[in-house]
Order: structure tokens, then sequence, then C-alpha cells
């Protein structure tokens, strides 16, 4: 994963549960307290699963539960820390374009390997999204 994802991943967790529940989950995987994401640096998925694991464990809630919080929140997190996404005509120009930045990602950044998303026009008012 690229460190600018996880880095809004630790906002969100730190919003929604405290700078203190974050650090020791980080530490608990050798990170610093405050450690600094670099947007192109490649975090191994085990250590956020184990981070987010901890997160969940220590709140006494399902991981699958913390992780759909963490998205659902992410877009508003996302939309502060880069606004100039979300400057479109409407949803589907979203979509689409978060397919571009994502295909584009792949190409830019060695190791990345972001979830591409799939919109289909099946009519002048619908699409399929996966």
């Amino acid at each position: 994963m690229k460190g600018t994802v996880v880095a809004t991943w630790m906002k969100t967790c730190r919003k929604l549960y405290g700078d203190s529940v974050v650090i020791n989950a980080m530490e608990s995987v050798g990170w610093k307290a405050h450690k600094i994401f670099l947007p192109v640096e490649n975090i191994e998925d085990g250590q956020v699963k184990n981070i987010v694991g901890r997160i969940a464990k220590e709140q006494n809630i399902p991981i699958e539960k913390l992780w759909r919080t963490i998205g659902k929140d992410n877009l508003t997190t996302f939309h502060k820390d880069f606004p100039v996404f979300f400057q479109t005509e409407n949803i589907y120009s979203f979509l689409k374009l978060l397919f571009d930045i994502h295909v584009a990602m792949t190409k830019k950044f060695v190791g990345s390997i972001p979830p591409l998303v799939g919109i289909t026009p099946i009519s002048s008012r619908e699409a399929i999204f996966t």
C-alpha cells in the first residue's frame, strides 16, 4: 500500500478513536508514534492489517465494521486533503476520474496496486460501477 492511503486511514482512526489508540497500534508493529508517511512509500499490507485489527480489538468492534467506518470517513478526509479531485460535474465524472487516477498511479509509482474502479455507462442516466 502507498503511504498516502495509509496516512489517510491513520488520520481517520485518530479522529474517530483518539491519538493514544492509534499510537499504541502503530507502536505494536514497530512504527513511531507520529510516523510521517511518504506518498510513494510502500507500506506492508500485513502491518496495516495488524494495526487496524488492534484498533478494532481495543475498541471491541468487528474488524469489518471498522474497515467500513474508515472507508466512509475517508471520503471526507480525501475531500479535505485532495479537493481538486472532487470538483467534477457529477458522480459519474468523479468515478471516471477515480479510475483514471488509479491507472495513472500504477504507471507512475512502482509497486502501486490500487483497486481498479470500473464504471460502464448503460444509459444516459445509469452506469454499472464495479
